[in-house]
């Protein structure tokens, strides 16, 4: 129901806001070295598995200090120590940033299908069960965690190098370096897409951030995928620009427009039957949420778009950008959300939401100089989807071949 949904999404989004430690932001800056310097992908993956685990200590902590500090229900509690167990998958993490830099992201992103659909089937006993709500707790924490220890286990009968050897601090502070306006990037991401519910449950009262979550975990479901398409584009891209401008250039709007026209073709269905596809998957009691997720599911769309830049920029050496990026996101998604939930209640912080991903993705590549030109098409790619049908096929045959036409 809408009430144990609340507690368990409110319980995530502490979880996810703090989720952003042990990324570090590496997998691309650690996928764009291994790809230039194929000889030190050991020390590479090494430097990255210490720092996000030790990371990891850093972000359990804290949530220890919410538990016993801040929240007052013993549930609460309860799920939140649980799912904060998920800030320990460092091997995993480091296993597929290996997968990608190998331009072979198959066998993860099958790991991570494989154990989603155990993790539902268990989720729909759990439902026949009458399971307690700490339950879904410990599931979608198994979940991460056996995905995570599957993939380390694969990579490393796949050849992925032995993660051992001496700490190199030198190369980890190059790495945290380049890689700090990546995890600010990402942190304005989960906060644009977890705040909200934080600030609906101490605005409204977790009934209502139950609607939210129940809306935002239909187009959250996407997510992942959208960071694993554009993400494996990343190797092609690094080659292409060092080897040909013009190819680059072509390629990286073959991705744009790829991007474009699968977020739509998920997007535009799901918007038009929001309500019926609400009241199906979780009946009248969240019919409330029909209204949120019509919205809600755009972000989709900017996300793929703000996914296919931040490729764009590592390879072009931009990265600095996304430093101001964030922060204007964060800022601007914060003030939407408490000038809009209290007028205009769940559906208020939709609207933050998608006006906050939208500046992320579009509005502020235009505004900087050096991105302006990505901006632009960005903005064609969405008002002209019908042209991305003719780059969508030249973007699988650069896929496959690696030459766009």
């Amino acid at each position: 129901g809408p009430l144990g949904l609340g507690q368990l999404g409110y319980c995530l989004a502490v979880v996810g806001l703090i989720q952003f430690l042990p990324d570090l932001g590496l997998d691309a800056v650690m996928r764009h070295d291994i790809l230039q310097n194929p000889r030190r992908t050991s020390s590479i993956l090494y430097a990255g598995l210490l720092m996000r685990f030790g990371a990891a200590l850093v972000g359990y902590a804290m949530i220890i200090g919410i538990a016993v500090l801040i929240l007052d229900s013993a549930v609460d509690r309860t799920m939140l120590l649980i799912l904060g167990a998920i800030l320990f998958n460092p091997v995993g993490m480091v296993a597929s940033s290996w997968f990608h830099s190998q331009l072979n992201a198959g066998p993860a992103v099958r790991i991570q299908i494989s154990v989603l659909m155990a993790g539902a089937v268990l989720r729909v006993g759990l439902v026949v069960l009458g399971a307690p709500v700490v339950a879904f707790a410990g599931a979608i924490t198994a979940e991460f965690l056996v995905a995570g220890v599957w993939t380390f286990l694969l990579a490393s009968s796949s050849g992925m190098p032995a993660l051992k050897g001496a700490f190199d601090p030198f190369g980890a502070g190059s790495l945290l370096r380049r890689a700090a306006p990546l995890l600010l990037a990402s942190f304005s991401v989960l906060v644009c897409s977890k705040i909200d519910i934080i600030l609906i449950k101490a605005l409204l009262g977790e009934v209502a951030a139950g609607h939210y979550v129940g809306a935002c975990r239909l187009s959250e479901s996407w997510y992942p995928m959208v960071a694993a398409i554009t993400m494996s584009m990343l190797p092609r891209l690094v080659s292409l620009r060092i080897g040909n401008r013009d190819n680059h250039f072509r390629a990286s709007r073959a991705v744009l427009d790829y991007s474009v026209i699968l977020s739509l073709l998920f997007v535009v269905p799901v918007a038009l039957g929001a309500n019926w596809i609400v009241v199906l998957l979780y009946g009248e009691a969240f019919s409330p949420a029909g209204s949120v997720l019509r919205i809600h599911i755009w972000t989709v769309l900017f996300l793929f778009l703000a996914s296919a830049r931040n490729q764009w920029v590592i390879t072009e050496g931009l990265t600095r950008l996304l430093l101001p990026i964030s922060l204007l996101t964060v800022l601007t998604n914060l003030v939407l959300d408490l000038a809009l939930i209290p007028s205009f209640g769940i559906t208020g912080a939709a609207w933050g939401t998608l006006a906050a991903f939208a500046l992320a993705s579009v509005v502020s590549t235009l505004a900087w100089k050096a991105t302006r030109a990505y901006g632009v098409m960005q903005v064609k790619a969405v008002l002209w989807p019908w042209s991305g049908l003719v780059w969508l096929l030249n973007g699988i045959f650069w896929i496959k071949r690696g030459r766009p036409r």
